[in-house]
């Protein structure tokens, strides 16, 4: 039976972190999530078979989930019944977005934090519209501490070095990029800070933006499988330290 692997990737990521409900995560020194993915022999969990999924904050930061690590547990189950022949290719699934927003003190988060919202692009425009919300994920700030946080919009043209425009800097933080190779960045802090309370945000699913020591970080900008590209603008970025 054939699977389509975006498909696949998509049932992972949402059965994972989708159910249409409100979770709230509490993050002090932003330990990174990791996650495992293991056979499930027919049983109890999957009649049929299927896969495991354990998720949890590499807190000895090892980039290993060990057990102890694990938070939380999801099956993906395989269908029962015969296999019946191949039918014809269905259309591209949906890409998966995520939209950021600061979350004010409140209900949610009593001292702030972020509010994360997931869904499936259904109209195309790259852009998480409200309609295609699917679930809606909040990081709230510790109560026995806050953060102050360096913000700013990325772009990118041709081969030259990406471009930074400040939107806010108590950090009082300067970024000096270089362009790597083809859809690969890297950019020197002035400052070096404290990887153990420092995290870094991006609003774009497809970059992937990380430290790589206490004043270096790398952008790498996906646009498809194994491919990475060149020309980006509006790439918002957030450093927050605790």
């Amino acid at each position: 039976m054939k699977i389509n692997l975006l498909f696949l990737t998509l049932i992972i990521f949402f059965a994972t972190m989708c159910g249409c409900k409100k979770e709230v995560i509490y993050r002090t020194n932003g330990f990174n999530s990791l996650i495992k993915t293991t056979s499930e022999l027919p049983g109890v969990n999957c009649s049929s078979g299927g896969l495991k999924v354990d998720i949890g904050l590499d807190s000895n930061r090892n980039g290993v989930l060990e057990n102890s690590e694990i938070n939380s547990t999801s099956y993906i189950c395989n269908g029962s019944g015969t296999n019946g022949s191949n039918g014809m290719n269905g259309a591209n699934g949906f890409n998966a977005l995520i939209r950021t927003t600061a979350e004010l003190p409140g209900l949610n988060c009593p001292t702030g934090g972020l509010k994360v919202n997931i869904g499936l692009d259904s109209n195309r425009n790259g852009v998480l519209d409200n309609l295609e919300i699917n679930t809606t994920t909040f990081i709230c700030n510790s109560s026995n501490g806050s953060f102050i946080a360096f913000t700013a919009s990325i772009s990118q043209t041709g081969t030259n070095p990406p471009v930074s425009t400040i939107i806010n800097n108590p950090l009082n933080l300067v970024i000096t990029w270089s362009r790597t190779s083809q859809g690969h960045y890297e950019g020197i802090l002035s400052e070096n800070l404290d990887l153990a309370k420092t995290i870094i945000l991006s609003n774009n699913t497809g970059v992937l933006c990380q430290f790589q020591s206490s004043n270096e970080i790398s952008l790498d900008n996906a646009c498809g499988v194994n491919a990475y590209c060149d020309n980006f603008t509006n790439l918002n970025i957030e450093i927050r330290t605790y």
